[in-house]
């Protein structure tokens, strides 16, 4: 089993036209095709999770296989004897072969664009290997972790293991072919689509929660309002209000505590004063130097933060005050902060410990089972700061089951999940944010750039211009990232004056690109096109979401009438009559539809609200259908994984 054949299995895992299928009958063709082509003499979990791995490189767990051979055997294509399952007579061939071809032939297109980017650009030969393992690390920061209710972990083989030079090689390259070749991101929308069908996969149990957010009130942390403001950039600030506008579709409430405010207040103020100085870094100065944001817009800025905030739909809510009933061991958490993260700012640490007490305190000492049930969730970018708070959460706080801190990409893949139509952009947007974030220094990146960039400069080696290029120039984090693949040890004098060319050279050929008529030309094309599309799924979400609703009170209205009958059937069942005609009728139509549904229960197991469900689903499709009449054109083509 190659890392080649898991990336095709991922793209496999698309998402198909018909949305409201049950995620976990995406798995069931590759058990069939396993199972068919091996034909064990016993089936069971561990068999099928060990030919999955073999021959689709898929890490699936023993629980999810459990219910998908429960399926198979529903469906009469295994059978229980002696208390195992073996194949019955009616089990189905395989008919993938044509699909993992297409889906081969996909992964190796992208491989060898990747490849041929990479030469022609930065002159590195990669080689195949390397680029299917940077994509599968890639993927794999995709996961949905802290949320014990649910399994948790990732499909992809656990050798994987993610770097920083992952990040950058295909990050970069993402960035590339959205600004040239928009189509050819569909490949990673693809990626990332059948990814997080495979997250759900993972989690079987989201299968059986509320399809809403409905009183829960989700808090998001300092760095995700910033983001959100569009202080560290566009792709960032649209992947969290595709968030918070898929969140509030499904009924969440957005808000931030009083103390977040003023972190964001603060952290914003004294980035301020670090636009125009030489030791100034950070996403948000670095940022502010690629846009030309002067110290006084930032200020500006400040002096209507709040209602900057409101208007994105965040509501700002008091921080809870202590109780002793509800407060955890604060000294605790800080030490499991000190052994997972390091905090540069100690105001930051006792911020998020605020947080988290206050998330504690609004549960009131309820332990949720799921995310659905968790009255108070904090939601952060920071993934260690996440698996901290979940770590705490097994040790000091045993009855928990879902962490009171999640990171936005979970949250943002498990409400994708629930109405994957009403958010077509979501998968975009995190993968370009993704991209975006991959070429951004580290904290220790940059400092000793800064050191190194001192020293050649008091040692007469660079000059005074080259020194002013590499400390100022919007161009120099996104070089220095791409030379370096992210690594510290890479970075030199030698590297620097390398750099430093590099940097002038690219300011040159943005001056003569800006006189191009040709490119400004294309460009708005580009941008025409895209406003087309945007504006198509704009129409589509609108559609989706309208026919969503009366699919809702269809079903409710279904189940209203079954009550009905049903309740008419029980009183005709005991005896009672009515000399009016009308309702004698209703009786014994009421008494007929109980019977038709006792004899459905007892022969398939179908129950009342099993039935309403699929006759809502059925409906929701017409709708759509008759939408995309008026529309003109496919609502579904949108949310699917295209070849």
């Amino acid at each position: 089993m190659s890392n080649n054949t898991t990336l095709v299995s991922i793209a496999m895992l698309k998402v198909q036209i018909d949305s409201q299928k049950d995620y976990l009958d995406y798995l069931v063709p590759f058990v069939i095709d396993v199972l068919s082509l091996k034909k064990p003499e016993v089936i069971n979990e561990e068999i099928t999770k060990k030919l999955l791995k073999t021959e689709f490189g898929l890490n699936i767990p023993e629980r999810t296989i459990q219910i998908i051979l429960k399926r198979l055997a529903k469906k009469s294509y295994i059978m229980k004897q002696h208390g195992v399952y073996v194949f019955a007579e009616k089990f189905p061939e395989s008919n993938l072969q044509n699909e993992r071809a297409n889906a081969q032939r996909h992964i190796n297109s992208v491989i060898l664009d990747i490849k041929n980017f990479w030469k022609s650009y930065e002159k590195k030969d990669l080689e195949e290997e390397q680029i299917v393992r940077s994509l599968l690390a890639v993927l794999s920061d995709f996961t949905t972790p802290a949320l014990s209710a649910y399994l948790k972990g990732t499909v992809i083989p656990d050798e994987i293991v993610t770097t920083s030079e992952n990040h950058i090689m295909i990050g970069k390259y993402i960035l590339h072919i959205y600004k040239s070749s928009p189509n050819k991101l569909d490949s990673f929308i693809l990626l990332l689509k059948g990814h997080m069908i495979a997250n759900a996969i993972l989690c079987p149990d989201l299968q059986d929660v509320k399809n809403n957010y409905k009183n829960l009130t989700f808090y998001l942390d300092t760095p995700l309002v910033i983001q959100l403001l569009g202080f560290e950039g566009i792709f960032k600030k649209e992947a969290i209000e595709e968030l918070v506008k898929l969140l509030k579709k499904l009924k969440a409430e957005i808000a931030i505590f009083e103390h977040t405010y003023d972190e964001v207040h603060d952290v914003l103020e004294r980035s301020a004063d670090y636009i125009d100085k030489n030791d100034g870094r950070g996403p948000i100065v670095i940022e502010a130097r690629k846009n030309k944001t002067k110290k006084s817009d930032i200020l500006l800025f400040l002096a209507d933060l709040k209602d900057s905030i409101v208007e994105k739909g965040i509501s700002i809510k008091k921080t809870p005050s202590h109780t002793s009933t509800f407060q955890i061991n604060e000294d605790a958490f800080e030490n499991t902060l000190d052994n997972t993260l390091s905090y540069r700012n100690k105001n930051a640490k006792s911020k998020d410990i605020e947080s988290v007490r206050s998330i504690y305190e609004l549960r009131k000492g309820d332990y949720p089972r799921s995310l659905e049930d968790s009255k108070a969730v904090l939601v952060t970018s920071n993934t260690q700061f996440s698996k901290a708070a979940y770590e705490f959460g097994k040790r000091y706080q045993e009855a928990e089951k879902v962490s009171s801190v999640i990171t936005d990409f979970s949250l943002a893949n498990i409400a994708w999940l629930k109405a994957p139509g009403g958010a077509l952009s979501l998968p975009e947007k995190e993968i370009l944010a993704y991209s975006y974030a991959s070429m951004c220094p580290s904290n220790n990146m940059l400092n000793k750039f800064l050191e190194e960039v001192e020293k050649l400069k008091n040692s007469n080696l660079i000059s005074e211009r080259h020194h002013q290029i590499l400390i100022s120039s919007s161009i120099t984090s996104d070089e220095l990232m791409t030379m370096t693949l992210g690594n510290e040890d890479a970075l030199n004098g030698e590297t620097i004056l390398e750099l430093a060319n590099r940097v002038e050279n690219e300011i040159k050929k943005e001056e003569l690109e800006k006189l191009d008529a040709e490119k400004n030309a294309h460009e708005s094309t580009r941008m025409e096109n895209k406003a087309f599309v945007d504006n198509r799924k704009n129409q589509a979400e609108k559609a989706y979401w309208k026919c969503k609703k009366n699919s809702d009170k269809f079903e409710k209205s279904l189940i209203a009438i079954l009550f009905i009958l049903l309740l008419s059937g029980i009183l005709f069942g005991v005896g009672f009559r009515n000399s009016n005609i009308f309702l004698s009728y209703g009786l014994i139509i009421g008494f007929a539809v109980m019977n038709i549904l006792s004899i459905f229960n007892i022969l398939i197991g179908t129950t009342i609200k099993e039935i309403t469900a699929r006759i809502s689903k059925r409906y929701l499709n017409l709708c759509i259908r008759k939408e995309e009449k008026y529309l003109g054109f496919s609502i579904l083509e949108y949310y699917k994984g295209r070849n």
